[in-house]
């Protein structure tokens, strides 16, 4: 559940779609395989360079049966309201996490207060899923789900939901043209060229070729999936430009941690969009 609206679902438009007919051929046919790695080693790794970049914000956590087990039954606002304010407050590094998933498959397990008359209400966290065979590429995802910890945390991070995975995917990439080599880097470009692809035709099936069944739900989060990486990847690009406004642009994420600014704002003023990186994905 998220806690915010977005403003507006992506139009699949031609340029959208001539943007995927492209990229199909940018895509590589073959499954790329990364080297193995030890669990406790990816986690540290990623760890290790979150934290030094940022200073990380506590996060409030409870096991996933506890939060079952209140809810099954019947509470007054006021029961939720203190439930979620008693919740144990834990580095974001103490979140549980389980290696049960498939390649390349992360999730964050957390509860969003339904309430929308108390801002101050942060979201419940339960445990991080990650794949369970991990890779040299884990890390990246370990790291991506503490940073979705950091934006989800509170309603004064983001103002349009289209924007939740930006900064997940965004620092994903600059963890890997850091740490990895540019061969790792790319293979992961490659794969959110190819998720781009798979959600635009599914969107596209559904609303011109009547060709599948998608709830609304699923549709609205295509499209915030299509947005957040485009969003992401034009984000990464201008960060590569110079060392100036590398620093410029990871000193705006601290600030957004700190909830002293959004993410929009940062998008904003570094002129970042889905336009933009469709235009620089045409010329592939």
């Amino acid at each position: 559940m998220i806690r915010v609206e977005s403003t507006q679902e992506i139009e699949i438009n031609d340029n959208l779609l001539n943007m995927a007919i492209h990229l199909s051929y940018v895509i590589s046919k073959e499954e790329k395989t990364f080297p193995k790695m030890e669990k406790k080693e990816a986690c540290l790794e990623g760890r290790n360079f979150l934290e030094a970049l940022f200073s990380l914000h506590p996060v409030q956590y409870c096991p996933t049966k506890e939060i079952e087990a209140f809810f099954f039954e019947d509470h007054t606002q006021e029961e939720i309201v203190e439930f979620l304010q008693n919740a144990k407050r834990i580095s974001p590094f103490k979140i549980p996490i389980a290696f049960i998933t498939e390649p390349r498959d992360g999730k964050l397990i957390e509860y969003h207060p339904l309430s929308k008359s108390n801002n101050e209400l942060e979201t419940i966290f339960s445990g991080i899923l990650l794949e369970k065979e991990p890779t040299v590429i884990t890390p990246a995802s370990y790291l991506h789900e503490i940073v979705h910890s950091q934006i989800d945390r509170s309603r004064k991070t983001i103002t349009d939901s289209n924007n939740r995975g930006v900064l997940s995917i965004f620092l994903e990439l600059v963890f890997l043209a850091e740490r990895r080599s540019q061969e790792y880097l790319e293979a992961i470009i490659k794969e959110h060229y190819q998720l781009l692809n798979k959600y635009i035709n599914e969107l596209y099936d559904f609303k011109y070729r009547k060709k599948r069944e998608i709830s609304k739900v699923d549709y609205e989060e295509c499209s915030k999936y299509i947005i957040s990486i485009l969003r992401a990847l034009n984000l990464f690009r201008k960060y590569q430009e110079n060392a100036a406004l590398r620093k410029y642009i990871l000193k705006g994420i601290q600030c957004i941690f700190d909830k002293k600014t959004t993410l929009e704002q940062l998008l904003k003023i570094n002129e970042v969009s889905e336009k933009k990186e469709i235009q620089f994905l045409m010329k592939l």
